[in-house]
């Protein structure tokens, strides 16, 4: 029996996983965020706005 390999945290930040989206809010999220849409941001991105650079270049 094979097990997976563990991924790291760097290689589950860089799996998009079809991000970014745009969600319609409905059911419990209309009572914290209203009615819309929602953007689901990819994780890169949001290192991006937060460490200032891309996230490719692993200076964490």
């Amino acid at each position: 029996m094979s097990r997976k390999q563990r991924r790291s945290w760097q290689e589950k930040l860089m799996n998009d996983n079809d991000l970014p989206k745009v969600v319609k809010i409905t059911g419990k999220m209309s009572k914290k965020w209203g009615t819309g849409t929602v953007v689901i941001p990819a994780p890169r991105e949001v290192v991006f706005l937060v460490l200032g650079h891309n996230a490719n270049q692993g200076d964490w």
